[in-house]
């Protein structure tokens, strides 16, 4: 199947082309692990983690199914793909259906850009059609960007040394989210939602 696409312009103008993470996507995530700096990479992996594995690639990219799903934001130029930007997946638990482990990368040169919002808003509209009611998400304590967008978005947090537990309501509409700025990446994640089916 050809992976799901639309193309977008961040906040500062920037081209990008927003799908799902296929298993031929491994170059662009070994490419972009690359690029993160050492920091970026201890506040996703918890440890500098040097290369990706090929069982490491698998899982991260995007299998088709309900309890996995993974997308991908391309820098884009005249409509090619030139950079993975940034990455984000969900995994269902397998103990309970109705949670779901939450992830989120970005580049350095893109932070606060409002990718993250981006990202995880799409995600929530994804989990909310799949029936998944809660996200769960171990950020380092130190990535203070992303727990303040899951607190924006009325997640509870919970700090456990270098480490802060979060959980995320997954509501069914994005009206149900708060007025803010990552409130509102939401309702225009459904949006984006709305264009990845259509170009299915």
């Amino acid at each position: 199947m050809k992976p799901r696409w639309f193309d977008d312009r961040l906040a500062d103008g920037t081209p990008v082309r927003v799908r799902s993470l296929s298993k031929d996507d491994g170059d662009w995530l070994r490419r972009g692990l690359e690029c993160l700096s050492d920091e970026s990479r201890i506040m996703r992996f918890f440890h500098p983690v040097k290369a990706l594995s090929d069982a490491e690639v698998e899982a991260l990219t995007d299998a088709k199914r309900p309890e996995h799903r993974a997308l991908g934001v391309w820098r884009i130029e005249n409509g090619r793909e030139v950079e993975l930007i940034a990455t984000g997946r969900y995994v269902r638990s397998e103990t309970n259906r109705r949670r779901a482990e939450v992830a989120l990368t970005v580049l350095d040169p893109y932070h606060r850009k409002g990718l993250g919002a981006h990202l995880l808003g799409a995600l929530l509209m994804i989990a909310a059609e799949n029936n998944i009611t809660l996200f769960d998400a171990l950020v380092d304590g130190t990535n203070a960007p992303v727990l303040g967008l899951f607190r924006a978005l009325g997640g509870e947090l919970e700090r456990d040394g270098s480490e802060v537990t979060v959980r995320l309501a997954v509501l069914k509409t994005p009206e149900g989210y708060p007025e803010n700025g990552p409130g509102l990446a939401v309702r225009r994640a459904s949006q984006i939602r709305e264009k990845l089916l259509a170009a299915a």
